[in-house]
């Protein structure tokens, strides 16, 4: 931010001439030569807290946050202005319960104009300090430190009545609220921030907020309405020359639209914010990464989402940033599953056990996907259940959906294990005649027709018709979730698993179709998730054809007219099974539901 002429400096006795550079410097908006006079000096040297604060938050904005608290740790105040501070420029002590003189100065008559006319100079730029420090401890984590400074970050800006400062403060304790989970509080704040930042006239942090305030959009499934703020903030800050804000913006519009399932236009906006942050030398550019990986991770490319995602760890490890870590984390612990599933495991233990400014949604369904993908369905069911009790207090629609999705599945394997070997045929009015053993091999009866079927209520796939039920639910509700939320890839993925739970081949054929034409490969089942849950595509069993024209069905083997018999009609209504070693056909199935031509679902009569 370019500081004018009628913004001066904080009045402290400057101490070194390398000061009075940085100053020049700034006020010209000359930021990376500032900072190259402040490195000349020790590291403990005392700064004006005013240069402190706009370095900072220029630090801040490019990702260096560990940079950014050495600035705001060495800020020293006018003592004379701002009768606020304790002694000591760098007190570890800001923001803990203590006796602060401004008690005793600010007791006075509120309605007295000269208080309101004169307000301490310097508590606008301890406000703006602590704002900026809460903000960088926010996003390294440290979700105490930052609800303190924040604090008395409104505390000190509503003192001082600067529309500015006020903005920075809100801003910071709407950061916090957000890690809290605290939905309310966070909108409040953001409320109060841009409405301070529009009447101070601070293009600059209303581009920010409003940024933010898209990334709140993306958390409670708003993707529409995120993708037209974040359009709204883009145009704002245009005209600024800010890239790395700018890139910011860019950032969670890729976000908004993969959660539309855009594959295209995350991409786009993915990789222009990734190159506004490399141009200006931002670890940040570790999120470009992060988004670029995901979107990799939608399409089923594991191995470039991998290699993306520890692209992305290796730039925010220096700086320690959990909002970059812990996705990356977690999605490593998915996309390597396939490849190396004990480094998938100890990529979701590090997703769970750092602090992330994001809350444990992110890392609980990666565990879950992870256990689930191993086999233990137990351990999976309850890593959803810690996301459901999570999304829900933190209006998070979108984990609570996978969160369903994930019970459900949980449900679906442990149904399937349990009921398998135990099948069991008719054996007429009289009786049943079970499979001997484990060996699962069905017994038929002689007298019965040769139908065999499962034991006491359980579907083809081995589920009782109470859990059929109890996985469906959740399923059917979290494919309302995607509807809300416009997300088509989650919808086809939904639409895929509730043909698979459900026995219906034709319905899952066409839900792969409706993937395949929104950008998702075939090998997207590698990934943990629910494709890995249910396994790769199943080899067909029916093939339906019509006479002398295109067939109609899925790729497998041919029909086969019985040997022997004379080449015939057949009435695109009929279906004949499949033989996986090329044995005759065999007993027509009931008539299609006259609907095969179009591909749509099948009735409860029809064997297409």
């Amino acid at each position: 931010m370019t500081i004018g002429a009628g913004q001066p400096l904080d009045a402290a006795p400057r101490r070194d001439p390398a000061i009075g550079s940085a100053e020049s410097a700034l006020r010209a908006g000359r930021h990376d030569e500032a900072l190259r006079h402040l490195a000349e000096l020790p590291p403990d040297t005392p700064l004006p807290a005013a240069l402190a604060w706009r370095l900072g938050v220029r630090l801040h904005q490019r990702g260096e946050f560990e940079a950014a608290e050495s600035l705001y740790a060495r800020a020293s105040y006018d003592a004379d202005t701002d009768p606020t501070v304790p002694t000591d420029p760098a007190d570890p002590a800001i923001g803990a319960d203590r006796v602060d003189p401004a008690d005793r100065v600010d007791a006075a008559d509120p309605a007295d104009p000269a208080d309101r006319a004169d307000p301490a100079p310097g508590s606008r730029d301890r406000a703006r300090v602590l704002a900026g420090w809460a903000a960088a401890r926010w996003a390294r984590g440290d979700r105490t430190r930052a609800r303190l400074l924040a604090d008395e970050a409104v505390r000190v800006a509503e003192r001082s009545r600067d529309d500015a400062a006020v903005a920075a403060a809100y801003l910071a304790q709407a950061l916090v609220a957000f890690s809290e989970g605290d939905r309310a509080a966070n909108e409040h704040a953001y409320a109060r921030a841009l409405a301070a930042a529009e009447r101070a006239g601070d293009v600059e942090q209303q581009l920010r907020i409003r940024s933010n305030i898209g990334s709140r959009l993306l958390e409670e499934g708003r993707f529409r309405a995120a993708v037209d703020q974040l359009t709204a903030a883009i145009r704002l800050g245009g005209p600024t020359g800010q890239p790395t804000l700018l890139a910011l913006a860019l950032h969670n519009r890729a976000e908004a639209w993969l959660g539309l399932g855009d594959l295209a236009a995350a991409r786009a906006d993915a990789d222009e914010s990734l190159t506004r942050w490399q141009r200006d030398g931002s670890p940040l550019a570790a999120l470009g990464l992060l988004t670029t990986a995901r979107v990799h991770q939608a399409r089923g490319s594991a191995r470039q989402a991998a290699a993306a995602y520890r692209e992305a760890v290796a730039m925010a490890e220096p700086d320690d940033n959990t909002q970059v870590l812990v996705p990356a984390w977690a999605g490593l612990a998915r996309t390597c599953h396939a490849d190396d599933p004990v480094a998938a495991r100890r990529y979701a233990h590090r997703a769970l056990t750092v602090p992330s400014a994001a809350g444990p949604v992110v890392g609980e369904l990666a565990a879950g996907w992870v256990a689930l993908c191993d086999g233990d369905s137990g351990t999976a069911g309850r890593h959803a259940d810690a996301v459901r009790a999570e999304a829900g207090r933190r209006r998070d629609p979108i984990g609570l959906a996978e969160a369903l999705e994930l019970a459900a599945l949980a449900a679906y394997r442990t149904t399937t294990a349990d009921s398998s070997g135990r099948t069991t045929t008719d054996a007429g009015s009289s009786g049943r005649t079970t499979a001997a053993g484990s060996s699962g091999r069905a017994a038929t009866d002689a007298g019965s027709s040769g139908r065999v079927v499962t034991g006491t209520g359980r579907s083809a796939h081995g589920g009782t018709g109470r859990g059929v039920g109890r996985f469906a639910a959740g399923l059917i509700e979290a494919a309302a979730i995607w509807a809300d939320a416009g997300n088509e890839v989650a919808l086809a993925v939904n639409a895929l698993l509730r043909a698979r739970c459900g026995g219906d081949p034709l319905a899952e054929d066409v839900a792969r179709d409706r993937l395949h034409r929104l950008g998702v490969r075939e090998d997207a089942w590698q990934i943990a998730g629910p494709l890995a849950a249910l396994g790769p595509p199943r080899s067909p069993r029916w093939r339906c054809r019509r006479w002398a024209t295109s067939s109609y069905g899925w790729p497998g083997p041919r029909c086969r007219r019985r040997a022997g018999s004379p080449a015939r009609r057949v009435s695109w209504s009929r279906c004949w099974p499949g033989s996986w070693a090329g044995r005759s056909a065999g007993t027509p199935s009931p008539s299609c539901c006259g609907r095969r031509r179009a591909r749509r679902w099948r009735t409860a009569g029809c064997r297409c």
